[in-house]
């Protein structure tokens, strides 16, 4: 345990860079305590430590969710701006259209150079983006559907998406009115 402790205290002293570049040496006193230092001492049975590499760690790229791809601004870089936001239809709205279309409405401050992809169940639903904040969502039949928005940049990757919505697309209602002889 003395090891570990020695160990740990010994590594918590020096940087990073300090060890990768400094030799740390080991020995073991007249007690059996084992001492780690990056100076030699005076003592003969000190060697050189066999240490394991220093664990680094680098970040991943933002990825988002929707497309599985890079977000291409990062918080390094510069502020990411705030994603588009679906004003319409609402989360859970349940919509009825014999044409299959539903009409998308987002939130966004577009900068030059960005446009947007509308996605219906996580498949874009417009090839090239576009500046257009109102969508007309084609051929979205009866069922549960997932609606999201990806802004994209300058280099044609997303830098924001919307949080998704969800919803019904049911068959119009037929009203039966009764007609009564008179």
């Amino acid at each position: 345990m003395r090891i570990f402790v020695s160990l740990a205290i010994s590594l918590l002293l020096f940087s990073g860079t300090t060890l990768a570049s400094t030799t740390i040496y080991r020995w073991v006193d007249n007690s059996g305590v084992v001492h780690y230092s990056d100076k030699p001492p005076a003592n003969k049975n000190a060697v050189p430590a066999k240490l394991p590499p220093l664990q680094t760690f680098e970040p991943s790229p933002a990825v988002s969710v929707l497309t599985k791809q890079p977000l291409e601004n990062t918080v390094a870089e510069h502020q990411a701006p705030p994603p588009p936001r679906i004003v319409q239809p609402k989360n859970h709205a349940t919509l009825r259209n014999a044409q299959h279309v539903i009409e998308v409405r987002v939130n966004v401050a577009l900068a030059p150079n960005q446009g947007l992809t509308y996605y219906v169940d996580g498949k874009a639903q417009n090839d090239t983006p576009t500046r257009s904040t109102q969508f007309l969502l084609r051929n979205v039949y009866r069922g549960t559907h997932s609606l999201a928005v990806a802004l994209i940049g300058e280099r044609g990757k997303p830098i924001g998406v919307s949080k998704p919505i969800i919803v019904y697309m049911k068959p119009p209602r037929i009203h039966h009115q009764e007609h009564t002889g008179s």
